[in-house]
């Protein structure tokens, strides 16, 4: 996932109901070896301070040719200090663990400041040996020597009462010059003290704590006051108050602030961003986006887009099959200024998506911002590799076709799927919006069904899903018109393995219902599938998406 990173994204996402938002209104990866099933996260923070200067990060596994040091190939793109890129997801890992090369530069420069090597492991829901997320940290010390390293988050401490169900929380001292650091929870002297780095009490710079976990009931929040190891009553270094989280969920700390940037009380330049660059502490997501939740920050949403837009026999224009969707204006140069590269009809689009032998397809939410104004979202014809576009639609604030965002809360996960208006796309399609849960517990899995069938109008579009799960049939979800969804919670126990799912389709009411495709699964527990029936009434297909794997 990559993205100009410049502001922080919102909280970690929470449980959204699988809803309906309408109004009016993948590409096909380039040749993937799906031996590679495996894949882990990686965020990256900038604490390079004295002075503070934005950064582009890269990274590559060992063995393959090291990217040109252009913005379009980085992963984290004009990252400021203090802030953390939210999770790259879908990175490929191998259970043996994969190398991987990083290069840090100072924004629009191609001098390497940093360099170095990670080890990157996939999740092991097994052994719970390794969690697949990791933080890789840059700073200064002393300025200008830039250094990094790569940390592994969701490390669950020993010997933590998981029947309690709490939170995990650690710091990491990302001060230059400070002593050892501690932090208390809800009082500044006698609370409980997360800074246990290696057996021993206190955090150095650029030091983490171990995970500590944290009892937590329901609307209770938490105060952490920064101290000196060891410094009994001395006065607090800094306080984060009012933070709430979730049971079993994981938490970063850090403390830091870089002075170069702080405007004296005779200053007025940078006041916009002097605030962030304050000493202060912090509080990051360790979860889902990893993004920091301790400050006002621009609200932002995850999704991904069905193309569910049947061309003509002479494709959607002069022979043109692909779709090139821009969304919300992020037009990436390294996807020929698409958001993603070229969709082919009938298929997704994430910030990963790959396509299994078993027809299913692996996709990974992208992440933007909310505006203030209707997300737009455009499409134009082009081949395959982005190039000789013809703008088809353009859903936008100004023709009031475009997403209406007020109704996007924050940090929710959404689908956004298109409804044929006419075959030769002449009058802009219909854009829906399907509410998408982002969180499921391992002994479940959960099947979101959307209706996305096309021309002709009228009821005999609509959609009726038979699913089966490990043989059993379910009562049929029926009908479901263009552009609505219902969801089914399965029970999945832990560690029984995956779950045999069958869906049946067809399209139609009463005496005029024509049978439509069909498709077999295997879910794994914890999963979250998206079910679209696409194509048209008399051809129809169902598309399977994984939304949350590893």
């Amino acid at each position: 996932m990559k993205q100009k990173f410049s502001l922080p994204l919102a909280k970690r996402l929470l449980l959204a109901p699988a809803t309906v938002l309408l109004v009016l209104g993948g590409c096909q990866a380039s040749v993937v070896d799906y031996q590679v099933q495996n894949f882990a996260n990686i965020r990256v923070m900038n604490f390079a301070q004295l002075p503070a200067v934005n950064m582009d990060v890269y990274w590559y596994i060992e063995g393959t040719t090291r990217p040109t040091l252009v913005q379009a190939n980085a992963q984290a793109i004009d990252l400021r200090y203090g802030a953390g890129a939210v999770y790259t997801t879908g990175i490929p890992a191998s259970p043996g663990g994969t190398l991987y090369h990083y290069i840090a530069c100072v924004t629009t420069t191609q001098k390497i400041d940093v360099e170095g090597t990670m080890l990157i492991y996939p999740a092991d829901p097994v052994g719970n040996t390794h969690s697949g997320k990791y933080t890789l940290i840059i700073t200064t010390n002393p300025w200008p020597t830039f250094t990094a390293r790569a940390i592994e988050d969701d490390v669950q401490p020993a010997g933590a009462d998981t029947a309690k169900h709490p939170a995990y929380v650690r710091f990491i001292n990302m001060q230059p010059g400070s002593p050892k650091l501690s932090v208390r929870v809800n009082d500044a002297v006698n609370g409980d003290v997360i800074d246990m780095v290696n057996g021993t009490h206190g955090v150095d710079f650029n030091y983490s704590s171990d995970y500590v976990p944290l009892t937590t009931v329901t609307d209770t929040s938490f105060s952490f006051f920064v101290t000196q190891t060891g410094s009994g009553n001395a006065l607090p270094l800094a306080r984060l108050s009012d933070q709430t989280f979730t049971a079993k969920n994981y938490y970063t700390l850090i403390y830091a602030g870089d002075p170069a940037r702080m405007p004296r009380d005779t200053e007025a330049i940078d006041t916009a961003q002097a605030p962030l660059d304050n000493y202060r502490l912090r509080a990051f997501d360790d979860n889902y986006i990893g993004n920091d939740q301790s400050a006002p920050l621009q609200p932002a949403f995850r999704y991904n887009i069905v193309n569910g837009l049947v061309p003509t026999s002479n494709g959607y224009f002069n022979g043109f099959t692909k779709l090139g969707f821009t969304v919300n204006g992020e037009n990436l140069r390294g996807h020929n200024n698409f958001t993603f590269w070229p969709v082919s009809p009938l298929t997704p689009a994430g910030s990963g998506y790959i396509q299994a032998p078993d027809g299913t397809w692996e996709v990974h939410f992208a992440s933007t911002s909310i505006p203030i104004h209707k997300i737009g979202i455009s499409a134009s014809a082009t081949d395959d590799n982005g190039k000789n576009a013809h703008l088809m639609f353009d859903l936008n604030d100004n023709n009031k076709l475009g997403f209406d965002e007020t109704k996007i809360k924050s940090d929710t996960a959404i689908s956004f799927v298109f409804v044929q208006a006419d075959s030769t796309l002449k009058n802009p399609p219909g854009l829906i919006g399907i509410g998408i849960p982002n969180f499921s517990y391992p002994d479940s899995v959960i099947l979101v069904f959307v209706s996305d069938i096309q021309l002709p109008v009228g009821s005999n579009r609509y959609s009726n899903f038979t699913p089966t799960v490990g043989g059993v049939a379910y009562a049929a979800f029926r009908p479901l018109p263009p552009g609505n969804a219902n969801t089914l919670v399965v029970a999945a126990p832990a560690g029984s393995g995956a779950v045999s799912i069958g869906v049946a389709n067809s399209v139609g009411l009463g005496t005029k219902v024509i049978p439509g495709g069909s498709t077999s699964f295997s879910a794994q527990p914890g999963g979250i599938y998206e079910i679209v029936s696409v194509g048209t009434r008399d051809n129809n297909q169902i598309l399977v998406m994984h939304l949350n794997g590893k």
